[in-house]
């Protein structure tokens, strides 16, 4: 008896902290759909929302019926994700040229595309050296990226309490999950029905694709969920949840909690009580998050945000010493999030830049700060010789002479991004 409360017990405090992540990883939409479905499902919960979050606009102050659509920068692969996470200057040049090739094999789910043993060989890494390496990358945020399978990807983000007849299900017993073969699990197992649901709960809560949904360019409007506006040479910081409104507790139904005479009622009453002060603690912890990471960005990148100057070196990992948090609660923090200020809106990621650059083994740049290698790149182009204009490779090796690591091929990225035609298109025109 003990030791089934015990496990239950454990069971409840481990979906708990996956929600309140969950929540913290919310942006202002889905919050808005997620508080709307607690209202439904809990009589006791009072929230009225007062509007709509705000659109991004071209400039703050406008009506909302004249704001307009700004794409953002998104992240193109799975390495703009997780090598910003690392501070590479901390490893070896052996060590950050195969953690630069894990990043490479993971695809846009976030999982390893070949597996350890061949990488190893193919590019002749010893095993135990490789498996070094590639620890370092599965502990980078979001939990399960770089697994090699579904299943170890999930049980990488129960994190250290492992129920051993969870673990069980995960590994085994995933095929029987998806058909609905809840009671040939039960006896596999030697478990009761209701702790076979319990687990499913929990194994539906993580996330089977970790990198789903960060990659690639989102469509339709954004909502910003941080709003910086400069007045009186100061900033300002304001999230975008004043749609937010009432979440309190309907009194109606706290009184009758605290009078009936029905046992079972009292405690559903109070269950659900207890459900509003958690999702109240759950979303304030959010906005102190997200206001004090707003607050950093503001004070670092400023003359990016006022004048559109280069962005400054700054990692998440600055920030996440900077106000005491781990580097995976800000990565949870910003994800998929977006920043509005008075030139425009990004997503909160691209802000954080590197102070140091990367080529990558496949040639691909890594860890470069954008801004500052096209402003390099663009300056070259003015000055080169009009008679005998440089070819890409040629701008490859001067910016590298900077400094600025850059493959071929993402120097011809920035110069049409730019609007320079080719060497041959340049000497004719």
């Amino acid at each position: 008896m003990d030791l089934s409360h015990q496990l239950s017990q454990k069971q409840t405090l481990s979906q708990k902290q996956i929600e309140s992540l969950n929540i913290l990883s919310m942006d202002m939409q889905e919050l808005e759909e997620f508080l709307t479905e607690e209202q439904d499902a809990n009589p006791v919960l009072n929230f009225v929302a007062r509007d709509a979050p705000r659109t991004a606009g071209c400039s703050l102050g406008y009506d909302d019926d004249r704001l307009q659509t700004i794409p953002a920068l998104r992240a193109e692969t799975a390495a703009d994700i997780l090598l910003p996470q690392l501070n590479l200057n901390r490893y070896t040049q052996d060590e950050a040229n195969v953690l630069r090739l894990i990043a490479d094999f993971t695809d846009d789910d976030g999982f390893l595309t070949a597996p350890p043993e061949e990488l190893s060989a193919l590019y002749h890494i010893p095993q135990n050296f490789f498996q070094k390496c590639l620890n370092v990358m599965q502990g980078l945020d979001p939990a399960g990226v770089c697994s090699r399978t579904l299943e170890e990807c999930l049980l990488r983000q129960l994190g250290y309490e492992k129920d051993k007849t969870l673990v069980a299900m995960i590994r085994y017993h995933l095929a029987d999950i998806a058909k609905g073969k809840f009671q040939h699990i039960a006896k596999a197992l030697k478990i009761e029905n209701s702790r076979v649901h319990d687990h499913i709960q929990t194994i539906r809560a993580l996330n089977p694709r970790p990198l789903n949904g960060l990659l690639g360019e989102k469509a339709g409007n954004i909502v910003p969920d941080i709003i910086l506006t400069y007045e009186h040479d100061s900033w300002n910081v304001e999230l975008n949840d004043s749609w937010i409104g009432r979440f309190e507790i309907c009194g109606r139904y706290a009184s009758l909690a605290a009078k009936t005479a029905d046992a079972e009622l009292r405690e559903y009453l109070q269950a659900k009580i207890l459900r509003i002060h958690y999702l109240s603690e759950a979303i304030e912890r959010r906005r102190s998050t997200l206001t004090r990471i707003g607050i950093c960005i503001a004070a670092r990148q400023s003359k990016f945000l006022l004048y559109g100057e280069p962005l400054v070196t700054y990692s998440m990992t600055d920030i996440a010493n900077e106000l005491g948090l781990h580097l995976s609660t800000v990565s949870r923090a910003i994800k998929g999030k977006y920043l509005q200020y008075p030139r425009g809106v990004r997503e909160i990621r691209t802000m954080f830049v590197q102070g140091f650059s990367y080529v990558g083994v496949f040639g691909e740049e890594l860890g470069t700060n954008r801004e500052e290698a096209k402003k390099s790149l663009k300056k070259l182009l003015a000055e080169e010789n009009k008679d005998k204009p440089y070819s890409d490779n040629q701008l490859a090796a001067l910016l590298k002479k900077q400094g600025i690591g850059l493959s071929r091929r993402t120097v011809t990225k920035y110069r049409e991004e730019l609007g320079v035609g080719g060497m041959y298109n340049r000497r004719y025109a």
